[in-house]
């Protein structure tokens, strides 16, 4: 017979799975890599989260656009060469809004790969489901200039998971982490702060606690009462916190509602403690 721990044959127990063991001594150090010091780690998760309308979004596409011309992002220690990225837009509209607004923020646009739907094996194509995941692993692989997957929002990926279940959440987000991992690319999941006012700043991230645990970066964008924006590093354990960073949300023209970032610089006020509670 056979379970889900051993086959028996002839009386003999014989294991079908196994740990993998590796001395320590085996295991090469390396350092981090980052997409965006201090904030962004290549072959790693990272949260973005932030209340509605704070800008995360267009704060993403910004990034995007720096990153596919090979421009230095803001504050940043790190270069890099242009390079191309994978977006999965579960809420704002391709054509209306992400398009117009990579072209407002002159992104090369032919290294911005949109996700728009699952292939099926009879040509149809439906929309993008959590079970697709592995799909995201093929495309990788078939576009090693990526560096840079984003999720808008990351609570699609979820599926069926409960996301008041750590075990449940933490399945979905490990897979993640484990592509990210495998083909050294930045993943950046886009979320929104829970209701609970009473909880500090980096425990209002969603539901369950693994949204907080799994990645190795938090990132928090938002405007305090004064109108200022800043995006600010919550989850420094990978030993660096940066200052926050201001921006502000340009528009260039009223008529075609047409907008373009500007990049502040530090600013040791803006953090989410203080945006939270400026409210």
């Amino acid at each position: 017979y056979k379970n889900d721990k051993v086959v028996v044959k002839n009386g003999v127990p014989i294991p079908v799975r196994e740990l993998i063991l590796t001395p320590a001594s085996q295991i090469t150090p390396r350092k981090v890599e980052w997409l965006w010091y201090g904030r962004i780690p290549s072959g790693m998760l990272t949260i973005l989260f932030g209340p509605f309308g704070e800008g995360k979004s267009f704060l993403t596409a910004s990034l995007v656009a720096k990153l596919t011309r090979g421009d230095s992002l803001p504050e940043s220690k790190t270069t890099h060469s242009a390079c191309s990225v994978l977006w999965f837009s579960f809420e704002d509209p391709l054509e209306e809004i992400v398009r117009p607004r990579l072209g407002w923020l002159n992104a090369d646009l032919d290294r911005v790969l949109l996700e728009q739907g699952t292939k099926l094996e009879d040509g149809s194509i439906r929309p993008f489901r959590a079970e697709d995941l592995e799909l995201v692993d093929a495309a990788l692989a078939k576009h090693p200039d990526i560096r840079l997957v984003v999720i808008d929002p990351i609570m699609r990926m979820m599926g069926n998971a409960d996301i008041n279940k750590s075990n449940e959440v933490r399945e979905v987000l490990e897979r993640l982490a484990y592509i990210a991992d495998k083909h050294k690319v930045a993943v950046v999941g886009l979320a929104h702060p829970n209701k609970n006012t009473e909880q500090r700043a980096v425990n209002r991230l969603n539901a369950s606690v693994a949204f907080g645990e799994v990645p190795r970066s938090i990132l928090f964008a938002g405007t305090d009462a004064e109108g200022k924006r800043s995006v600010s590093q919550m989850k420094p354990t990978l030993g660096v916190k940066p200052l926050p960073v201001e921006f502000r949300i340009v528009v260039l023209t009223e008529a075609e509602a047409s907008a373009t970032i500007e990049w502040l610089g530090p600013n040791a006020e803006l953090t989410p403690e203080h945006i939270f509670e400026s409210h």
